[in-house]
Formats: C-alpha cells, sequence, structure tokens
C-alpha cells in the first residue's frame, strides 16, 4: 500500500467513474478522533495520505489536524483559490468557468466529462490547455456508453490528438493520462485500488476506493484499529485478470469498481472500459505518428497497429466462433447490472448471482505461450458462450 484516501466529509468530491449520492448536501465531516487515527495508521504503515474535499472549507480545526502532516489535496474548483497547491477536479459544465481560477503549468487537473459532452470534447478540452501540468480525464456515465457514442469519443480523440501534437511542436508539454501516458508505458500502470491505495469512511471502516464506500458502505475491507481484511484479494493483481494481463492498453484505469457493477467480476473488465481505452490506445498512435520525427520521440516505441478495439475479439477468433456471440457493428448497448435501460449482450458476464465473486481461476502465464493462454480462458468461457448462443443474442 503506498496511499490511504480520506473524504473529509461525507459529501467530498469525486474524482473517477463513481457519484457521490451525498453531493450537494450539508456537510458531515468525519469525526476528529477519526481523521486523527487515520493519519496516525497512515504514517504507522508509512502511507501518503489523500484529503478528498467538498464544497465547503473544513473548520479550523480540521484544518490544522490536516496540516499537521503531508498530505495531498483533492478539491472542487470552488477550493481551487484557497488551495493553490491542491489537485483540482473540474466537472463537464465547469471548463468554461475557469477564468479567474489560480490555475497554471504546475497544476494537476481532474476533469470528468460526461458521456453526452463526449461530442465537444475536442472544443472543449483545449480551453484548459496551459492551465495544467497533468490532466486526467474520467468519462462519466461510462457504464451506460453507446457503440456510436464511442465512435464519437473516437473521432474527438483524433482531432484532440492533432491538437496535441501541434502545442507539442510549440514546445507546450503536459500530460494527459488518456493521450501521452501510452507513449511512454511498457507495461500496465493503471488505478491499482486495493492493491496501492484503499479509502477511509467517516466510521474508521476500510475499503477499496470511495467508489465502494458510497456503494454500499456495509461492505469493508477492515477498519483502522484491526487492519486489512480483503476477501479473494488475488483477484485485485493483475495476473488474476486474463483479458487485462494480455492487453497493452496500458494506460488504463482497470476500474475495479466497474468491473464489479457491470459484469460482476472484479477481475473481468467490461467492454464499455476495454472499448473506450483502445480507442485512446489508437489515438495515442496517431500522436507518436504526427511526432515520430522529433529528437523527444525518436527513442519512444512505436505503439503497434491493432485491427480490434477488445481484446474479447481475440478470444472469439481463437475457437472461430459465431458472430451471433457478439457482433461489435450493430451493438448499440452493452452490459445492464441492476439498471433496465442497459441490454444484457456482454459474454464476460457469467451466470452467477452477484453475491458470487470468486472470478476466474488464476491463469498464470509462465512457459505459456499467448495463445496456450487465450485457449484456456476460451474454454473458462464456453459455458456462457453456450448459453448466450441459445439466447440468440446479438
Amino acid at each position: 500500500m503506498k496511499f490511504l484516501i480520506v473524504p473529509i466529509d461525507k459529501s467530498s468530491i469525486s474524482f473517477c467513474y463513481y457519484e457521490n449520492p451525498y453531493s450537494g448536501i450539508d456537510p458531515e465531516p468525519i469525526s476528529l478522533s477519526t481523521l486523527k487515527i487515520a493519519i496516525d495508521y497512515a504514517q504507522a504503515n508509512g502511507l501518503t495520505i489523500n484529503f478528498l474535499y467538498g464544497q465547503m472549507d473544513p473548520p479550523l480545526p480540521y484544518r490544522s489536524i490536516i496540516e499537521s502532516v503531508s498530505h495531498a489535496k483533492i478539491v472542487p474548483l470552488a477550493l481551487a483559490n484557497v488551495y493553490p497547491e491542491s489537485i483540482v477536479v473540474i466537472e463537464s459544465g465547469e471548463i468554461k468557468q475557469v477564468t479567474g481560477i489560480s490555475l497554471g503549468p504546475d497544476r494537476n487537473l481532474i476533469v470528468r466529462i460526461d458521456k453526452d459532452r463526449l461530442p465537444q470534447l475536442a472544443k472543449t478540452l483545449p480551453l484548459l490547455f496551459g492551465a495544467f501540468h497533468r490532466l486526467n480525464l474520467c468519462i462519466t456515465g461510462l457504464e451506460r456508453i453507446t457503440e456510436t457514442e464511442l465512435d464519437l469519443y473516437s473521432q474527438q480523440l483524433l482531432m484532440l490528438a492533432e491538437t496535441v501534437a501541434d502545442r507539442y511542436r510549440r514546445g507546450d508539454i503536459f500530460e494527459l493520462n488518456f493521450l501521452s501516458d501510452r507513449l511512454i508505458l511498457n507495461n500496465m500502470k493503471n488505478c491499482e485500488a486495493g492493491c496501492e491505495h484503499l479509502t477511509v469512511g467517516s466510521d474508521g471502516r476500510l475499503y477499496l476506493c470511495p467508489a465502494f464506500l458510497y456503494d454500499n458502505p456495509d461492505i469493508s475491507v477492515g477498519d483502522l484499529t484491526d487492519g486489512i481484511h480483503i476477501p479473494n484479494a488475488d483477484l485485485l493483481q493483475l495476473d488474476h485478470a486474463p483479458l487485462c494481463s494480455l492487453c497493452d492498453a496500458y494506460h488504463c484505469k482497470r476500474c475495479i469498481y466497474l468491473n464489479k457493477k457491470l459484469t460482476l467480476e472484479i477481475n473481468t473488465p467490461s467492454r464499455q472500459q476495454c472499448v473506450a481505452s483502445h480507442k485512446e490506445r489508437n489515438a495515442s498512435e496517431k500522436l507518436f505518428t504526427l511526432l515520430q520525427d522529433l529528437p523527444a520521440f525518436t527513442a519512444m516505441k512505436k505503439i503497434p497497429a491493432i485491427d480490434y478495439n477488445d481484446p474479447f475479439i481475440l478470444l472469439q477468433q481463437m475457437r472461430n466462433a459465431p458472430s451471433a456471440n457478439r457482433d461489435v457493428k450493430e451493438e448499440s448497448t452493452f452490459m445492464k447490472s441492476s439498471n433496465p435501460e442497459i441490454e444484457i449482450n456482454d459474454p464476460r458476464l457469467k451466470p452467477r448471482s452477484t453475491a458470487e465473486t470468486t472470478g476466474f481461476e488464476s491463469v498464470e502465464p509462465g512457459d505459456q505461450s499467448i495463445k496456450e493462454i487465450l485457449f484456456r480462458i476460451c474454454k473458462m468461457q464456453e459455458e456462457i458462450l453456450e448459453l448466450l448462443r441459445k439466447e440468440h443474442i446479438h
């Protein structure tokens, strides 16, 4: 573990795919005693603390305790000027409101863009260029995204690649997690919730990340007193995620919250996440192509071209599966867990109840070829593929 995430109050800002159901309500701060215990726990275990802020600056006693320890702040746009060293979260509708906010080339930003605003991404995101050193983009509503919207996202990414390439050529260098990260990565660099960081609830209980805290606070993975107790912790590791361990979209967040929400398996990614990450990967390939003549890029590895947007397609090819299993050209929506508006048609979803979360059996690469590993994964999916054929799911 490297980090401990501590929401200062119940309405603390979301910085990723999840929504905080308590956002906008009156702050309900973590108790001072729990805050002190969380800080002591982090210091005793050598963890860096990330404090999540709500829309209101906490009272003086909280500020005094927070400033007594080394930490990072993740704050909403409303507190950007109050804490000029903080990481600022900007929501979809706030991008045009950054005038007068103390941003600059040293700031780190998190921009949460709703999927419905993706058609304007190539126009709106450059409004922030020059106001940050690093920008992490998060698409909210990704679990409901359609094939058409993903195609639009791809178009916007390719346009952004051209804009970014032009800025780079003029010497304006900055980082974009969805576009520039893949240029320098040679292996997976994911979120690592539950592996590198945990979140503290207001009662001192521990959660894999804030999404799990707000989704179901009754299901924790330990507490500050008795320590960490993660069931089936191996499933959080990359070598226990067969599809991900063979993928080269190294920048993908590999969000375990979306995995659990959409496939019921914490180590199995949903199609939405895979396709979005591969659209970004391909845009990174274009960015590299536009810049490969520059000295700074000549030593970088070329991103190889691929003919798929979803690693699961490789499994279909291995078994010569009929297109009825999943026709990526004709789908409009992909998955459903509890959302009745989303159609279930992703073969990743195993026919088991939400209470069963053991996941795939372990697949150890060892000396096996990729072909052999893929074949093993195919065998593990045989039951669900047969079920889908019988139900004529397209």
